[in-house]
């Protein structure tokens, strides 16, 4: 049976059946049908027109003490470093987040200099 690409991408039913034939043999029932939807999910959300998929785009983070069945798809960003403060709010809506790939905080330097 041969399917074009074009109308694969565009069938979300058929994508799924892929994914669940794949994770089927490997996982019990349940968690293969949750995984397959999830997956297809995933990929789609990063499927840009007429580009090859980035799969470093999607990321899995294993969470401890957790079930199996508690896996979940994050659509955006996920930041896990915790509250700064104890003040520090656990949960805001229509947020501005900033990523930077420096260090804001202070660290004392190992040269000492004076200026003259």
């Amino acid at each position: 049976m041969k399917i074009k690409k074009d109308d694969i991408i565009n069938d979300r039913a058929l994508l799924v059946d892929i994914a669940r034939s794949s994770v089927g043999t490997k996982l019990e029932k349940d968690l293969a049908n949750q995984l397959a939807e999830i997956v297809t999910d995933a990929v789609l959300n990063i499927t840009q027109n007429d580009k090859q998929i980035d799969l470093h785009m999607i990321e899995i983070m294993h969470m401890k003490h957790k079930m199996q069945t508690e896996t979940k798809l994050i659509r955006g960003l996920v930041l896990d470093h915790g509250a700064r403060h104890s003040d520090m709010k656990k949960y805001l809506d229509d947020a501005w987040i900033l990523t930077c790939n420096v260090s804001l905080e202070y660290e004392k330097t190992e040269v000492n200099s004076v200026l003259a």
